[in-house]
């Protein structure tokens, strides 16, 4: 149902936003766990390409991986 690995698929962001900003991570994917605050709340989901994000913040697609796979709300 929805896209498989190298997508990530974050559900329901703005319930899970307060868990995703407590973990630990990469300074850059902070920020981009930080810009969800400002998604409208009518927005449940979002899907990420991960070769793409690792790419623009200058990662690797392991550390999106290892960061992403720590929540049941997202799917990958």
């Amino acid at each position: 149902m929805f896209p498989k690995w190298p997508n990530v698929v974050v559900l329901n962001l703005h319930s899970h936003f307060a868990e995703m900003q407590g973990r630990p991570k990469h300074v850059r994917i902070a920020d981009v766990v930080d810009s969800i605050e400002f998604l409208d709340e009518e927005v449940s989901a979002i899907t990420y390409n991960s070769e793409s994000l690792a790419k623009r913040l200058g990662l690797s697609i392991d550390e999106i991986q290892n960061f992403f796979s720590q929540f049941a709300f997202v799917q990958m």
